[in-house]
């Protein structure tokens, strides 16, 4: 998939149509299974330019101004977010050991290790490495409390998400494909090296 097809499936209006299609019983989607090592430091190849940028865990609150959270932030999670000169330039949710409702899936998994999700920038700050710190920083976080390994699930077509995880150090070891017509649903779920993304 090429990213000008990307930036044409992912927008507003399309997400409309699928939220029709999926209120009507029709919903598909396939997510890479992404994992890290956090068990040795990883100097990264690019460091961002941190002179305005600081990440630190941070109330829901102070993020709700930049996009408010579709999905609710659980219990148990934590917000890291970046601040740009001051100012909340994006965020992303972190758990530990924790059972979360993943909804493209629609059910639950259990996830045994460090889980990183819904990192997002405000487009007027990206392009300038926040993204790369907020995973190092939740990285580093899970580190501290005794994870060792971190992972994400990505959409197969999210070309950027897929693009900045490989860039901090995550490989595709796995996937989870779904679909659903009415009331018939088929899921399949695959742990192995995904070598034709």
């Amino acid at each position: 998939m090429t990213y000008d097809l990307w930036r044409a499936t992912r927008n507003q209006y399309t997400r409309r149509v699928y939220a029709v299609l999926k209120r009507n019983g029709l919903t598909a989607t396939m997510l890479y299974d992404f994992e890290r090592s956090l068990e040795s430091t990883r100097r990264e190849d690019e460091e961002p330019d941190t002179r305005q940028l600081s990440c630190r865990v941070s109330e829901l609150s102070t993020i709700s101004s930049i996009d408010p959270p579709e999905m609710a932030l659980h219990p148990e999670e934590t917000v890291i977010a970046a601040w740009w000169g001051g100012t909340p330039s994006g965020y992303a949710f972190v758990s530990h050991n924790l059972t979360l409702y993943i909804d493209p899936l629609e059910k639950e998994y259990s996830f045994e290790t460090g889980y990183i999700r819904r990192v997002f920038v405000a487009p007027e700050y990206r392009n300038r490495g926040i993204a790369t710190k907020l995973i190092q920083q939740a990285c580093t976080y899970l580190s501290e409390r005794s994870a060792t390994t971190a992972k994400a699930l990505i959409a197969f077509d999210n070309l950027p998400s897929l693009n900045l995880f490989r860039g901090c150090g995550f490989e595709a070891v796995g996937y989870h494909q779904y679909l659903r017509v009415g009331p018939f649903c088929r899921r399949r779920s695959k742990r192995d090296s995904v070598s034709s993304m």
